[in-house]
């Protein structure tokens, strides 16, 4: 009867910002006898626990060592991990200026110059004016545009050499609805009429009461 030997093949995010985690794991069937053991070839970049959970240390690049070990059979794999100051996962509009994010690291320290927008169709960079950071969630982060965008182009957003892409709103008009449908009782609340394009981007946001007193002068 022949014993399978060892095998060890690591899955998980080869990225990870300053402070944060990934999670190593072995993709390859074993004996329940088996040990897995992880070491980093430099601690001082990216440390890694015994259950494969590498944390980043500063910015850099170390080789994640696996190795795991039945009785006298044995294998080793490697993989290499960046740490970067920040790690972009996602970006959408979500209004012709503005731009939401997912960024992991130590985002109260982002500036409007640390991102770079650019359209793949002509190449022009729009800068970024803002940079805001959610007061709840550090990593949900949003930049205002000085322009808009709504050629319905594909848009590069560039972090710490991590793009992500989105594609602009055409800046048609697909829906109008107000942007609330309660009001708290007794309280001043301002009601604005909200329109947006086929996939949910805000166009433009009038105020209702404006915009009846606009009519009101019309029909004088």
């Amino acid at each position: 009867m022949k014993v399978a030997k060892v095998g060890v093949a690591l899955s998980g995010e080869s990225v990870v910002a300053i402070g944060n985690t990934t999670k190593l794991t072995n993709t390859k069937k074993n004996s329940s006898r088996a040990k897995i053991t992880y070491t980093s070839s430099d601690d001082s970049i990216a440390t890694v626990a015994a259950d494969g959970t590498v944390t980043g240390v500063k910015a850099g690049k170390a080789t994640i060592t696996a190795k795991i070990t039945v009785g006298k059979d044995s294998a080793t794999t490697t993989k290499d991990v960046e740490v970067k100051n920040y790690v972009l996962s996602t970006v959408a509009q979500n209004k012709l200026t503005e731009l939401t994010a997912t960024v992991t690291g130590n985002t109260k320290n982002l500036k409007a110059s640390d991102f770079t927008v650019k359209s793949e169709a002509t190449n022009v960079v729009y800068p970024v004016s803002k940079v805001t950071v959610d007061s709840k969630d550090a990593s949900q982060v949003t930049l205002t545009l000085f322009s808009e965008a709504k050629d319905a182009a594909t848009y590069d957003v560039t972090l710490d050499g991590i793009t992500k892409t989105f594609v602009a709103s055409d800046g048609k008009v697909a829906s109008v609805a107000p942007n609330t449908l309660t009001v708290p009782y007794a309280t001043e609340t301002e009601i604005k009429l909200v329109s947006k394009d086929a996939n949910g981007v805000i166009i433009d946001a009038v105020s209702y009461t404006h915009l009846r007193a606009h009519e009101t002068s019309l029909h004088l």
